[in-house]
């Protein structure tokens, strides 16, 4: 279960920007393993997607709400233990893949010591969070977790190993591994009983799975002189680890707040909410990130350029996510209504506030992932700090004198403003400033509005409907759906032609297949995207 919060840092795609010793990159073999790769790395993150959110669905059938509560709990401080897979070894170890034997000894003894370091501090850290939160269970669920560090630790430099000779057949093996074993294993241990240990025992085994996976695929030198080059790695690879453990306490913060307040089911209510709605995004954030920039944003020698391809694709980002947003946001009861009845009814609210933040939440991944594209890691690290260590501040007087509404509202101030701050800080080398970072959503989130003020009005219209039951919730879902997607797709033709096209011209790969789609979904040329 991903615990609420800040943005979590951009996921490590294999990386094909240089090319193994006497490969040319522009070869056609080359070209035919890195469409492939893609292809094959966008079929599983989808795929992976899909089942995690289905999964979050089928908990909240089988568990209760102060499952969910307790697990969310133990994962502020469990949630650390996933940094020693963030280190930044591996980062360092595909930016040399050319020696990366000269370095593999010691970036392996750093991932060790760095497993078992933070595996035993999260561990001790679980009878301290049982006696703050008055709940021993908090110390078994910690201690599960605790286990996944130093068991993660062994296989990192083997990834890298992979990213580095371009093997994206096997990585993409290795996501879809530890994507579908994860929530299949967290809903069977739901239906056997296992209460909140469903969310924290699929961590500790998806570990034993990954390292089964990747050992005996890469072979990595363990010792010898070079091995001496460990602290050299640990300082090259501090600044994204810093940056990860920013992101890690905004993401712990807010449910730990909220539960020095509030009874586990009012935590597991939030917790759940936060999950569906940012589920939900990221599917649809991270798949079409990496359709959209490299299609549309591909740098060009001019900054002014440069900045022209970077925002229009920014902005068709943000215009393919402010509608699944705005259905969220409007037809959250409705969906819970007809899945569950009155079970979940509390978490509708908190499902609506976050869905219709989640724009921005959305946001903050490309252009983090462009900051480092461009080397840009103390930028990344300033902003990173900031804004998580106010949504940290913000959390407890939140939920102290607002509840789940004031703290779901501070998280998307949060996220607005660290959204804003990081565009602002990606295209000022490009020429760009804060009207430019405005535009980005602002547009989209305006015919966003009134797409949902439609569906509202659909919704109240079908609620008098002479149904009940589920059959009513359906006839809601249905002309909410309708009622919003008619009514942004109209506006976002009419009011934004150029972001519309856009979105054509990057799905046009796609719509071209289907003889229906290439006819009704045509680009047109006259408004055509940057060309690559």
């Amino acid at each position: 279960m991903q615990t609420a919060g800040a943005p979590p840092p951009p996921p490590c795609p294999p990386t094909a920007d240089a090319s193994p010793p006497g490969r040319d990159e522009r070869t056609p073999g080359f070209g035919r393993r890195a469409a492939v790769g893609f292809m094959l790395m966008s079929l599983q993150s989808l795929a992976t997607r899909v089942l995690t959110f289905a999964a979050q669905f089928a908990l909240a059938a089988l568990l209760l709400p102060d499952d969910f509560g307790l697990a969310a709990i133990a994962m502020t401080v469990g949630a650390f233990a996933a940094l020693v897979q963030q280190l930044g070894t591996r980062e360092v170890l595909v930016a040399r893949q050319h020696r990366f034997g000269a370095w593999e000894a010691a970036a392996h003894r750093v991932a060790l010591g760095a497993g078992v370091l933070i595996g035993g501090v999260v561990a001790l850290a679980g009878p301290v969070l049982a006696l703050v939160y008055g709940d021993a269970r908090l110390v078994g669920l910690v201690a599960v977790v605790a286990l996944s560090a130093p068991i993660n630790g062994v296989s990192i430099v083997h990834e890298a190993r992979l990213q580095a000779d371009l093997r994206f057949r096997a990585l993409a093996g290795l996501n879809l591994l530890q994507g579908s074993l994860q929530p299949l294993l967290a809903i069977a241990l739901a239906l056997l009983g296992f209460g909140a240990y469903a969310f924290v025992m699929p961590r500790t085994v998806t570990a034993v799975a990954r390292a089964a996976y990747l050992l005996p695929l890469v072979t990595v030198r363990t010792g010898g002189r070079r091995a001496a080059r460990w602290r050299l790695i640990g300082s090259l690879g501090a600044p994204a680890f810093a940056t990860n453990i920013m992101h890690t306490l905004g993401s712990a913060a807010p449910a730990a707040a909220l539960g020095l307040f509030a009874d586990k089911a009012v935590v597991g209510f939030f917790a759940f909410a936060f999950n569906v709605a940012v589920q939900t995004v990221l599917l649809f954030a991270q798949t079409l990130d990496s359709i959209l920039f490299p299609t549309l944003g591909r740098l060009r020698a001019e900054p002014a350029r440069q900045r022209d391809a970077v925002l229009r694709s920014a902005r068709a980002l943000a215009a393919s996510i402010v509608p699944v947003c705005a259905l969220q946001a409007v037809g959250a009861p409705a969906v819970l209504d007809l899945l569950f009845v009155d079970k979940w009814d509390d978490a509708a609210l908190p499902t609506q506030i976050l869905s219709a933040g989640m724009v921005f939440f959305a946001l903050y991944i490309p252009a983090g992932s462009l900051l480092q594209a461009h080397g840009r890691f103390r930028d990344r690290l300033v902003i990173a700090s900031i804004w998580n260590i106010a949504l940290a501040a913000l959390a407890v007087p939140a939920s102290a004198f607002a509840g789940v509404p004031g703290l779901c509202g501070a998280m998307i101030a949060c996220y607005a403003g660290a959204a804003a701050h990081i565009w602002v800080a990606a295209i000022r080398p490009l020429g760009g400033g804060a009207s430019d970072a405005l535009r980005v959503a602002l547009p989209s989130l305006a015919i966003g509005a009134a797409a949902a003020a439609a569906g509202f009005a659909a919704d109240h219209f079908a609620s008098g409907a002479p149904l009940s039951g589920r059959t009513l919730a359906l006839a809601r879902c249905a002309a909410i759906g309708l009622s919003v997607t008619a009514a942004y797709t109209l506006l976002l033709r009419f009011a934004l032609p150029r972001t519309w096209n856009d979105l054509l011209f990057a799905l046009s790969p796609i719509t071209s297949r289907v003889p229906i789609a290439a006819r009704l979904l045509s680009p047109r040329a006259d408004r055509a995207a940057p060309a690559a």
